[in-house]
């Protein structure tokens, strides 16, 4: 089996499968690193040099949830990060596998179509960890596996 030399970020402020998933992901030779929210994946990405980003689209904005307000814009934290790194040049050709509970369509056609996911790194959750090192190995360029 094939092992890689990649980093990837993985976001998802979810921590039921997230320690399971991110072990796997080591033992398939993958450097992870995690961000629980939206600024830490930013900061993340803006310090460091990943090969792909795992990105959940509910996630806190890093700061309390107080109001409805407050968690409508935490539940556009994913795209946020999302349309942000499509913005910056250094980051734009990031490959991102988006992961969700909560598909709505007017936010997926947004991320396939005007922010350049392709469909088949949209993943509704529960996603299978073999899909998410298989959607890995397609997004991860050839030059930096083992």
């Amino acid at each position: 089996m094939a092992q890689y030399a990649s980093r990837i970020l993985y976001c998802d402020d979810e921590l039921g499968e997230q320690p399971e998933r991110v072990a796997m992901l080591e033992r398939k030779g993958f450097k992870v690193d995690v961000a629980r929210n939206g600024a830490t994946c930013l900061r993340c990405l803006r310090d460091n040099t990943y090969h792909a980003l795992i990105l959940d689209i509910m996630m806190p904005t890093g700061g309390n949830v107080v109001d409805s307000t407050e968690a409508r814009e935490g539940y556009q934290t994913g795209l946020v990060v999302l349309r942000t790194i499509r913005e910056e040049k250094r980051l734009m050709s990031l490959p991102v596998i988006v992961v969700t509970a909560y598909p709505g369509q007017e936010a997926k056609r947004e991320i396939i179509d005007r922010l350049g996911v392709p469909a088949r790194f949209y993943l509704e959750k529960p996603v299978p960890s073999a899909v998410i090192v298989d959607r890995l190995k397609e997004a991860v360029p050839i030059q930096h596996r083992e």
